[in-house]
């Protein structure tokens, strides 16, 4: 006979409370007596081989009725799944409901393996469970990590050889040791093809016989012993043959045994449901009463059961509130857990204890992995979210700020982080979130709006920029505004050392330089305008001494430098020079002008002519231009003075000979006579840019593009009072590529120049 009863196939309904086989001691005390493997482990250390074995028998059968119904392989296998029942005498193995960590899985039950697992999987991690028990808790006989992958990626598993059992456990027989470690081995066809095979190979374990050099120690020693073990022997003896008198009980066939009588029913149904610790009182009392009451003691334990039943199902009840907590009752192990727990309802009532029991403990185990699938899953959601706020953070450029919400991602850390966080722990960590969430949200909008004013200000520092150079160079033109320009400047420097602490106020003082900047500006314009002005007044004198005819290379030179300083896109120093050396070219042709008419009244004072030398005096002044292709009209001649009347004019300068008038063609416009003034010219192009100026402001007022002007074209002139001109306007469009010009629109004007501005008296251009 097999010195393990064969009831140890029957799965028992113990109340577990383990934790999940993720790799972590779980020291947390059941509500009654049973303890898990990995508890018995961590307290008292490695199990003695005897007790191993007969650990292996029960777990290998049980796998195989597993195995039997379908549940194959059970993928389960691990000390957080196998428990110790109240009484000590057999250990159960909990429902496959999660998969064993990564020690107890066989290479082909690894995720990713190509290789269907069976039940040579189970064995495998049951031998590692065996190993285990006898090395001692967390001592495996392989390494399992994960290879390299040098092409990128995630490597395959490897096994690496640990340590080996008869290093780590001396004692343990090699008959055993051998069982252990082919049930262990890589390569599935080298285990044991099924658990009932695994299971009869550590039944056949026996003790080896004990070496010659240890029967002689042992009868060296047993003299000594003798005496003073004579106690213990007695002790012995008698607990020896209390085991044989239970032995006889247990492993004598039924019908050989006497029936139970009611009492022994009850109470055996009491120790089934743990009574014992479950209804303490009720039990105590019972197993008082039964040595003086037999009677009364069947009803005590009959309600002693009773309680411990119904303190079973507020356990399962208390089980199926969490998982309501939890939102968990859309999963499928809730829905089975239910049933499991209806199903135990009704077969306690049929007096089915121990099936009960099994359909109790399987909606307790549905319950907890229904509670587990939903926490881990809300828990992912909290990360995903934190991760995504931990990038936004990122984004945060003050430093305050970054500290403050870092504080509140470790507060959701550490709740995360709890061993089995709770339904408030995680709605904690919800409202954390959230507070992150607008935390981020906030700190980012103020750090956009703050990057925005601070674009602002360097935009308005970079407009004053522009403009101070414009000033600066007019403030070196003219000394005069070189205070204007330093308070600009000053304005521009503080702007500069505000953008980034107080952008708003350096938008201010941006704006407060740039007006700066424009006062000096409009000063230098007048300063330039009084230059020209005295240009042109030096122009005018030039004029009236006949510059034009007596220093033509000196005036048609000053002209030139004239034309030059009205040229936009220069320098004030630059027009400021321009202007004076104009002044000083038409000053020097109006003196050379007087100093050749003085000459040539001197020459003419001195000399007395005959009459037939007057025409020669006359041709003093050059004769005009004749212009090809025209009529011209030449106004009668003065009849030459007489001698009296030459010498009367000797202070007085020479008559200025008459200008031919060309006459105008039928049908076409006259064409312009002789070269256009300075002065003339540079009104009309004033009087041009006013009048863009001013279309200008109408267009901007009614939400319409700014026109641009080109060229003035003069079509007539006939004398300062009668300036016909022809100009376009421009009107540009934004387009992505840049600004396109339509077609220009062709106006028309007659200006009247006489006085200082021309004004327009004529035309569609007015």
């Amino acid at each position: 006979m097999p010195p393990f009863p064969e009831n140890s196939k029957r799965l028992h309904g113990a109340d577990t409370n383990h934790s999940w086989p993720n790799g972590a001691d779980d020291l947390s005390e059941s509500s009654g007596e049973e303890r898990t493997l990995r508890r018995i482990l961590v307290e008292s250390g490695p199990l003695p081989w005897t007790d191993v074995v007969r650990l292996g028998v029960q777990v290998a059968t049980q796998l195989h009725s597993f195995h039997s119904r379908g549940a194959c392989p059970h993928g389960s296998v691990c000390p957080e799944t196998i428990v110790q029942v109240p009484d000590g005498s057999s250990f159960v193995l909990s429902l496959p409901l999660v998969g064993a960590g990564l020690p107890y899985r066989a290479p082909e039950a690894q995720p990713g393996a190509t290789e269907r697992p069976d039940a040579r999987a189970d064995v495998f991690a049951l031998g590692v469970v065996l190993f285990e028990a006898l090395a001692g808790n967390r001592v495996y006989p392989f390494r399992v990590r994960r290879q390299e992958n040098p092409e990128g990626g995630t490597g395959d598993l490897a096994y690496l050889p640990e340590h080996e059992l008869q290093s780590v456990a001396p004692g343990v027989p090699a008959r055993l040791r051998r069982v252990i470690e082919r049930a262990i081995r890589l390569v599935p066809e080298n285990r044991y093809r099924s658990a009932l095979e695994f299971a009869e190979a550590l039944q056949s374990v026996t003790v080896e016989p004990a070496t010659s050099e240890e029967a002689v120690a042992r009868a060296l020693t047993r003299g000594k012993k003798r005496r003073a073990g004579l106690p213990a022997l007695v002790a012995g003896l008698l607990a020896l043959c209390v085991a044989v008198g239970v032995g006889v009980f247990v492993f004598a066939p039924r019908d050989a045994r006497e029936t139970p009588t009611e009492l022994e029913r009850l109470r055996a149904e009491a120790l089934q449901v743990s009574a014992p610790t479950l209804a303490r009182e009720s039990w105590l009392a019972a197993e008082a009463g039964a040595k003086t009451n037999p009677e009364a003691a069947s009803s005590l334990y009959r309600k002693a059961r009773d309680e411990a039943w119904q303190a079973r199902l507020a356990q399962v009840s208390d089980a199926a509130q969490e998982a309501v907590a939890f939102d968990a009752t859309g999963e499928v192990a809730y829905t089975r857990a239910n049933d499991a727990r209806l199903r135990a309802e009704r077969l306690w009532q049929s007096r089915r204890v121990t099936d009960a029991l099994q359909s109790l403990a399987e909606a307790d185990e549905f319950y907890r992995a229904a509670v587990h699938n939903r926490r881990q899953r809300w828990i992912g959601d909290i990360r995903d979210q934190l991760r995504t706020e931990s990038e936004r953070l990122a984004a945060i450029p003050k430093q305050e700020d970054r500290t403050a919400a870092r504080a509140l991602i470790g507060e959701v850390e550490r709740l995360l982080g709890l061993p089995e966080p709770g339904v408030q722990d995680l709605r904690t960590a919800e409202s954390k979130l959230a507070d992150l969430r607008v935390q981020v949200t906030t700190a980012l909008q103020r750090a956009g709006e703050e990057l925005a004013a601070r674009q602002r200000g360097n935009e308005a520092i970079e407009r004053a920029r522009g403009l101070a150079r414009s000033a600066e160079s007019a403030a070196q033109a003219f000394p005069s505004l070189q205070a204007g320009y330093a308070r600009g400047q000053d304005f521009l420097d503080a702007a500069r050392r505000a953008v980034e602490s107080d952008p708003g106020q350096a938008v201010t003082l941006a704006d407060a330089a740039a007006d700066r900047f424009r006062q000096v500006e409009a000063a230098a314009e007048r300063e330039l305008a009084a230059q020209r002005q005295a240009a042109t007044a030096a122009r005018k004198r030039a004029q009236q001494a006949q510059a034009e005819e007596f220093a033509e290379e000196s005036y048609a030179s000053a002209e030139e430098v004239l034309q030059k300083a009205d040229l936009r896109g220069q320098d004030w120093v630059q027009r400021k020079k321009l202007y004076g050396e104009a002044k000083a070219a038409f000053d020097r042709a109006s003196n050379e002008a007087e100093e050749r008419q003085r000459e040539a009244a001197a020459k003419a004072a001195k000399t007395r002519l005959a009459p037939e030398e007057r025409a020669e005096v006359q041709r003093v002044a050059p004769e005009p231009p004749t212009i090809p292709g025209t009529a011209q009209v030449v106004e009668p001649r003065p009849a030459p003075p007489t001698v009296a009347a030459q010498v009367a004019a000797v202070p007085t300068v020479a008559p200025i000979a008459p200008r031919p008038v060309p006459p105008k063609a039928s049908g076409a416009p006259a064409a312009p006579v002789g070269p256009m003034p300075a002065d003339l010219a540079a009104n009309i192009q004033t009087w041009l840019r006013d009048t863009c100026e001013s279309l200008n402001r109408s267009l901007s007022r009614s939400g319409g593009t700014r026109a641009r002007c080109e060229d003035l074209v003069v079509l007539d002139r006939r004398d300062r009072s009668q300036v016909r001109v022809a100009y376009s306007v421009a009107f540009g469009s934004l387009v992505p590529e840049g600004i396109r010009w339509d077609t220009p629109a062709q106006r028309s004007a007659t200006l009247d120049c006489s006085t200082s501005a021309c004004r327009c008296v004529a035309g569609d251009g007015c």
